[in-house]
């Protein structure tokens, strides 16, 4: 068993994890007393289930009983398990993922880089996606494109600048290019066999391309096009 602590705001979150799985998660506070940091308000949410009060001598038995990692800076809760001859090791992992009770653990040869942090790919293909939702950019070629240049770059934030208001990087978001054709020469409305009040009612002195077009395949001359 491991047990994953992240620290937040005033409080711990643990992740307990089993052969790869979160079977469980929780939360504890520290205080200071004169022996040192000790535990307090230990509640444990088993899947489906609520969060329930637990006696914090059973978060003492499990951390003893387990591996423990720290995902995040804590001197305190280092101290904490000084104090108990508890060993515990460092360890970066998606914080995304982890406030779904999610355990993924992430570097920077699989993590993507987000805001000062590394979080996994799948994650940041999230966020991606709900911050291009928020530019008006919604699937389609151009989100592939972007998903392929997240994996090469591996920093979402520089992706989402290069297609943001401020700042549009053209070498990144080109996606394809389209030849530009000569512009084409088309009949003057009155050099075609039409009655002359019909060519003036038409509005129009020069055809459409794709008028031209019509006309050179027989249009006038009875053809079904």
């Amino acid at each position: 068993m491991k047990v994953i602590v992240q620290p937040q705001k005033g409080t711990y979150k643990l992740l307990f994890v089993d052969g790869g799985r979160v079977r469980g998660s929780g939360f504890v506070n520290l205080v200071p007393t004169p022996k040192g940091q000790r535990p307090k308000n230990f509640k444990v949410r088993r899947r489906g289930r609520q969060l329930k009060p637990t006696p914090t001598r059973d978060l003492i038995t499990l951390l003893r009983r387990s591996s423990v990692h720290l995902a995040g800076e804590s001197p305190e809760f280092e101290s904490f398990l000084s104090d108990l001859q508890i060993p515990v090791s460092r360890i970066d992992i998606c914080r995304f993922c982890q406030l779904e009770d999610r355990f993924t653990p992430v570097d920077k040869a699989t993590g993507v880089r987000y805001g000062g942090e590394w979080i996994c790919l799948e994650c940041a293909k999230r966020e991606m996606r709900r911050e291009l939702g928020y530019m008006g950019i919604f699937g389609g070629s151009v989100l592939i494109h972007l998903e392929k240049l997240l994996i090469q770059v591996r920093d979402l934030d520089r992706v989402l600048a290069s297609v943001g208001p401020e700042r549009f990087d053209r070498s990144r978001t080109l996606f394809d290019r389209m030849e530009a054709h000569e512009v084409q020469k088309t009949a003057h409305i009155t050099d075609l066999a039409l009655p002359p009040a019909f060519a003036k009612a038409s509005g129009i002195e020069y055809l459409m391309p794709v008028q031209q077009l019509a006309v050179q395949d027989g249009l006038l001359e009875g053809q079904h096009l």
